[in-house]
């Protein structure tokens, strides 16, 4: 019964979402054009908010555990894992490359091969943004307004308003009067 549910999910979310991600691959990454990309995917999600935006080669899998606020951008080529669910909040942006995944592999038998995952939920907090070929874990929950930089790997938590670098989290807290003059 699990497997045709699995099933049911590839051809109702999986497929179609995939199928535009293919054809609309030929339209550049205008944000004109990475908003009609969000505009057709919205169906496919948990649930998904206006002016969501994403741009080409950006994998979706498990698009109905994913939940997606107002105003979130996707850049090329990331990869979004709805798997173990996952909650993208208003304003999260995500650099191009970016992987966020919600499951482990399991192991059986000294083989990763055959052995079931463990699924854990994704949480990026409003205003958040994901540099370049960041890599979110399962179970990771990232507070609003972090910037995390270029490569970084987050697992855990992290506290709201931080600055996270690669390989370790800044104990510099994000003013909100630097966001208002900031020339990022």
């Amino acid at each position: 019964m699990a497997s045709r549910k699995v099933f049911a999910g590839y051809l109702l979310r999986e497929i179609p979402l995939f199928l535009i991600s293919t054809v609309t691959c030929i339209l550049p990454d205008h944000p004109h054009f990475c908003r009609i990309r969000g505009f057709l995917a919205r169906p496919f999600f948990k649930s998904c908010g206006r002016n969501f935006q994403f741009g080409r080669f950006v994998r979706f899998i498990r698009p109905g555990n994913l939940v997606i606020g107002n105003d979130v951008y996707i850049a090329e080529g990331s990869w979004v894992c709805g798997t173990g669910g996952c909650v993208l909040e208003d304003e999260v942006m995500l650099g191009p490359r970016c992987i966020v995944i919600s499951t482990h592999h399991g192991r059986r038998n000294n083989s990763y091969r055959f052995a079931y995952g463990k699924m854990k939920a994704i949480h990026i907090g409003h205003g958040t943004w994901l540099g370049a070929h960041v890599t979110v874990t399962p179970g990771a929950h990232i507070g609003a307004g972090c910037l995390v930089g270029a490569n970084s790997v987050v697992s855990g938590a992290i506290m709201p308003n931080q600055l996270v670098r690669p390989a370790a989290v800044s104990s510099v807290t994000i003013e909100a009067s630097i966001d208002e003059n900031s020339s990022l």
